[in-house]
């Protein structure tokens, strides 16, 4: 069984990097990570993973609720190939803007972080 692109090379670290190392965005390796990435994503518009895709790369991999580090790795890649414009990019830029943004645990969107309550002695 061919094992599935994301689990051996994914398309968010790769693309970015071989774009870097000056392979043009119209070369067939990254037009198949771009056409790959377009086929997974979600219809919410993210992308997302399970974790059996660690056992079971060929039936689980790119499946799952979107995320938001899933899409952001998604998007890296999609940009560094140069895709911008296309429906994909803009649906999981859609998808990220929506999601509330995480706190860290003990804080919230407007109380001050860790450090600055720190009290003085």
């Amino acid at each position: 069984m061919q094992q599935a692109i994301s689990t051996a090379r994914p398309p968010g670290a790769v693309v970015p990097a071989l774009i870097a190392a000056g392979v043009k965005p119209g070369k067939p390796q990254i037009r198949k990570a771009v056409a790959w990435l377009e086929s997974v994503q979600n219809e919410d518009g993210g992308w997302g993973e399970d974790l059996r895709s660690y056992d079971d790369p060929g039936e689980w991999s790119a499946k799952g609720a979107s995320t938001a580090s899933q899409t952001a790795w998604a998007l890296l890649a999609l940009l560094a190939a140069g895709e911008r414009d296309s429906k994909a990019t803009e649906r999981g830029i859609r998808w990220l803007a929506r999601t509330p943004a995480r706190t860290a645990p003990g804080t919230s969107p407007t109380s001050p972080g860790p450090a600055s309550r720190a009290t003085s002695t």
